[in-house]
């Protein structure tokens, strides 16, 4: 034999001895998948409470769950139909264009409220030309064709303008379970119980 057939011969000789030598370089038969069948898989011990789904669980639910909120009909009429009725107290501002002479100005040391037009106790105001009114329970429109109508006699086709310049006639008093007591007041915006509730804070805990 060759010198050089024998050297790959001793190497090779070498390697294969070695795999039996070294420690842990030869795997357990046990190990293999495929020499043992697997053990049985069991699942860890759980409570677990199965509920089936079925119609009387639905119908369960469906009673726990609060009805969805529902439209007032006969709130959100009121509220679109909403008009402010004037009262003894409130301060009205009269405007007659191209007729300075008898609108009184608000100038610039007074309000419109302290300017404008008082409702009195009886329900009345008193205007240039116009003379005693009766305003009480009238709206802004309605004072507005009552002023015109008066001036007609004095001024040719007058333009009126009337406006509410400090509502003064109608309130509310919040009190009770609210973070602030108070007075709010009733204006041309309609106002709903929660509205009066939150202008006061909101409800307290």
């Amino acid at each position: 034999m060759q010198p050089r057939n024998t050297l790959i011969l001793m190497v090779f000789i070498f390697f294969a001895t070695a795999c039996t030598v070294v420690p842990g370089s030869h795997m357990k038969r046990s190990l293999l998948w495929f020499d043992e069948t697997p053990p049985e898989y069991k699942p860890a011990s759980l409570d677990i409470q199965y509920i089936p789904i079925n119609t009387t669980v639905v119908s369960h639910l469906a009673e726990a769950v609060p009805p969805a909120a529902t439209q007032n009909d006969k709130l959100q009429h009121a509220l679109n139909n909403y008009e402010y009725r004037i009262g003894p107290g409130d301060v009205l501002t009269i405007i007659v264009w191209e007729h300075p002479e008898i609108t009184i100005p608000a100038g610039s040391f007074r309000s419109a409220a302290e300017g404008g037009n008082e409702v009195k106790t009886d329900g009345t105001i008193f205007y240039p030309y116009a003379g005693k009114m009766h305003v009480e329970g009238l709206t802004t429109s309605e004072v507005k064709d009552l002023v015109a109508s008066k001036l007609a006699a004095v001024i040719r086709r007058p333009q009126v303008d009337v406006r509410v310049a400090d509502y003064r006639s109608q309130r509310v008093y919040v009190t009770g379970s609210v973070v602030k007591s108070g007075v709010v007041p009733i204006t041309s915006t309609p106002l709903t119980l929660i509205d009066a509730i939150e202008a006061s804070g909101g409800l307290t805990d």
